[in-house]
């Protein structure tokens, strides 16, 4: 129940104004949980109350309420939160002062508060936010029913709720920013891209000329937040890196210095800029880096900046280009041998004319007779062109490549030499492939061929065969193929290994490192269209002086009928 104020007695038990003030001295100097607590605790004694509590709505809403602190007579009460519904609670909730001079268990027989600390009386006030809704409460509750001191109770709750409500609101204020900050820091430090924080020991004066302003930067600056993609990026330990200069935390310093004077010339604007810093190790990677100032009073005051690593992207780039190349010369060859087909056509039917006119004992018989050669090495030559550019009829078949090696095996040794090893490894679990089979004993010849010239002085070939599942997370050289189920051909040799150069025209018809009549340059090209044209995957890796390795993915049988189905 709760009376009309302006009906109430106002004479107060004791000196009501004595004793606010008595307590605003003894928490004046408090804030926080503190100010809660000792609030509470004197608030107690000063009202003879067996319990005193500060509550709080949760997230603005009036569903709950969260106990901040409480004080009650020879009694703990624990800080927790529980529903307002079916208690005097959720009347202070909605802004009014309530209070129950007696029958407040009776009246709430549900709430487990009133019913542990055999409440009898009850008197509550509303805390409230800046917009002037309840935000919280303070109450008191009472062992034994309440008369006119009920008025003076809730007179010193009401003087001191305005305190608590300042207190609350700041509060809130302060959870809200450290929550806020709780998931900048978390989505920082989850975040993929290396983000750092640069600080300066003093100001750097913007009007100073852009040398000046580079030198001082490197100077006076360094490192005052960084997250676990920076320490991954820089190989330091984040107790190392926090408050190490640029210089030291520097992968690169010519990049270093290219991205701060661009920065400055940009008015320490917001600036993207690719760059390719080599790491201790000399590996090269590619990051795409933004950086930007924070300047006050023609001061700049601190650096943020991202990097977020671009180099399987580039790579991925440097693929597909490399593709859409062959697929053009694919297209190229594809038209030129078409032609050069219908000109050895005519040659051939007309040569084949004179040659059966022509006696062998005839000069002319040699002549037509070298025609008829030439004419067929065009045919093979075009044939190989065709089968770059994947125009060649093939007979797809299903096919353990186990079989083709160990037909070819023989083959392989005497076309090497005795001065390589060659050493196979087939793999009795194999998945079956669909491919043609003339082609893939093709396949292995040239890359025997590559690897034994590869190995002019002698070394080791090694042949294997392999199932791989290629999923999402494959490494940065298999980015181009598609995930699946693949048998895996693997050739690989401890030669002379290829230059990067090289390897950008590995795979083009009539490119060859050889002199000139030692080769067609069609071989490697050949490999690529086979392969290709059987749904599959050619791979490099390679270095000068350390050997070549060439691997082969070509789809299991029921990869490809699945993909057919879809």
């Amino acid at each position: 129940m709760t009376p009309n104020l302006r009906q109430a007695s106002a004479q107060p038990v004791l000196n009501e104004q004595q004793r606010f003030l008595d307590l605003a001295r003894r928490v004046s100097e408090t804030i926080g949980t503190e100010f809660f607590s000792i609030l509470v605790d004197h608030l107690r004694g000063v009202l003879n109350a067996k319990c005193v509590y500060i509550g709080e709505f949760v997230q603005r809403r009036t569903e709950r309420v969260r106990i901040l602190a409480a004080s009650a007579e020879r009694e703990q009460v624990v800080a927790s939160e529980s529903p307002l519904a079916g208690g005097p609670d959720a009347q202070v909730a909605v802004s009014n002062p309530c209070w129950y001079a007696s029958g407040v268990r009776e009246a709430f027989p549900e709430d487990c508060r009133l019913r542990d600390l055999e409440a009898e009386a009850f008197v509550g006030v509303p805390l409230n936010d800046p917009e002037g809704r309840a935000c919280g409460l303070i109450a008191a509750l009472y062992p034994q029913p309440l008369d006119l001191e009920i008025y003076s109770i809730h007179s010193m709750l009401t003087m001191f709720a305005p305190r608590v409500s300042a207190e609350l609101n700041r509060k809130r204020t302060a959870d809200t920013l450290r929550e806020s900050e709780e998931r900048y820091r978390a989505f920082v430090e989850s975040s993929p891209d290396a983000c750092c924080r640069i600080e300066f020991d003093e100001p750097i004066d913007t009007g100073l000329p852009e040398d000046e302003q580079l030198a001082r930067i490197l100077r006076y600056g360094h490192v005052a937040e960084c997250n676990e993609a920076l320490v991954q990026k820089l190989g330091l330990e984040r107790e190392a890196l926090i408050g190490a200069r640029i210089s030291e935390a520097a992968l690169d310093m010519k990049e270093v210095r290219s991205v701060v004077l661009s920065m400055i010339r940009s008015g320490y604007r917001h600036i993207t800029m690719e760059v390719a810093p080599v790491d201790q190790k000399g590996k090269s990677r590619h990051f795409m880096d933004s950086y930007w100032g924070i300047v006050e009073g023609g001061k700049l005051q601190r650096i943020w900046g991202s990097s977020r690593d671009v180099t399987d992207q580039r790579s991925l780039e440097v693929q597909f280009r490399h593709l859409q190349k062959l697929d053009c010369i694919g297209k190229l060859a594809s038209g030129v041998a078409h032609d050069f087909n219908n000109l050895l056509t005519v040659i051939h039917a007309y040569s084949s004319q004179l040659l059966e006119r022509t006696q062998n004992t005839d000069p002319a018989y040699l002549a037509l007779t070298e025609i008829q050669k030439a004419v067929e090495q065009g045919a093979a030559l075009t044939n190989h062109l065709l089968t770059f550019s994947r125009k060649q009829k093939v007979h797809l078949q299903l096919l353990d490549l186990n079989r083709i090696l160990a037909e070819d095996e023989g083959m392989l040794r005497g076309l090497i030499g005795d001065n390589i090893e060659l050493i196979t490894e087939p793999n009795p679990s194999l998945g079956l492939v669909r491919t043609d089979a003339g082609h893939m004993h093709q396949v292995l010849l040239n890359l025997a061929v590559n690897a034994r010239d590869a190995m002019p002085n002698g070394g080791k070939l090694i042949i294997s065969l392999s199932n791989v599942d290629i999923d999402e997370s494959r490494p940065q050289r298999l980015t181009a193929i598609t995930p699946g189920s693949y048998v895996r051909l693997n050739v690989r040799d401890n030669g002379i290994g290829m230059s990067a150069d090289v390897q950008e025209h590995l795979f083009e018809p009539f490119f060859t490192t050889k002199e000139a009549g030692q080769g067609t340059g069609l071989g490697l090209s050949t490999v690529y269209g086979i392969v290709r044209q059987s749904g599959g995957y050619v791979t490099v890796e390679t270095e000068p002086n350390k050997g070549t390795m060439f691997e082969i993915f070509l789809p299991k049988d029921s990869a490809i009928q699945a993909a057919g189905e879809n």
